[in-house]
């Protein structure tokens, strides 16, 4: 994706830091035993939103423009069988 989108050496940092940072999250969220199945959703669609956020704010127009294009080319690969 570095290539494809043609990062800085700073985008990619931050956007490792915000992925690590995600993950940390995550886990801890399908690790919590006191949340319900509709409270883990929740906070992980918030947590989806906060990355998105985050990888938004990261990238340029024209990066965001691009990685979109390409999570559809992917998604779209993956379907065919």
């Amino acid at each position: 994706m570095k290539d494809e989108l043609k990062l800085s050496d700073k985008q990619v940092a931050e956007l490792k830091a915000s992925k690590k940072e995600y993950k940390a999250e995550k886990e801890k969220v399908q690790n919590d035993s006191q949340l319900t199945a509709a409270q883990k959703k929740e906070k992980m669609k918030a947590l989806k939103a906060e990355k998105k956020k985050d990888m938004d704010a990261t990238l340029t127009p024209e990066q965001r423009e691009k990685a979109k294009a390409l999570k559809a080319e992917k998604k779209k690969s993956k379907k065919k069988p």
